[in-house]
């Protein structure tokens, strides 16, 4: 939705509705808004923590470790391993 959008949806409900229903719209827009919000950080958490995963898995492998050990300690398929190994050379991955 363009500001442009936005402003003309807000002049709508301001010339139209009364005050009442005006105020039960803005209402129900915030929680909207903020479902949104707690939406984005849950997505957020999700992504860093599978980050974290993938960074680990391929630290492992770069130590030598067993691709079926790494899978199954990261909760990772043997499929994402292997990917992880084709994408780069394990032994080039940076420590952090």
């Amino acid at each position: 939705m363009t500001t442009s959008d936005r402003q003309a949806f807000f002049d709508i409900i301001s010339e139209k509705v009364s005050s009442e229903v005006r105020e039960e719209v803005m209402s129900l827009a915030q929680k909207i808004r903020q479902e949104g919000v707690e939406e984005g950080i849950k997505e957020g958490i999700k992504e860093g923590i599978k980050e974290g995963i993938l960074k680990t898995a391929i630290s492992m492998l770069a130590d030598g470790a067993d691709p079926k050990f790494v899978a199954k300690h990261a909760k990772l398929s043997l499929d994402e391993i292997n990917e992880l190994i084709k994408r780069k050379p394990i032994n080039d991955e940076k420590r952090e």
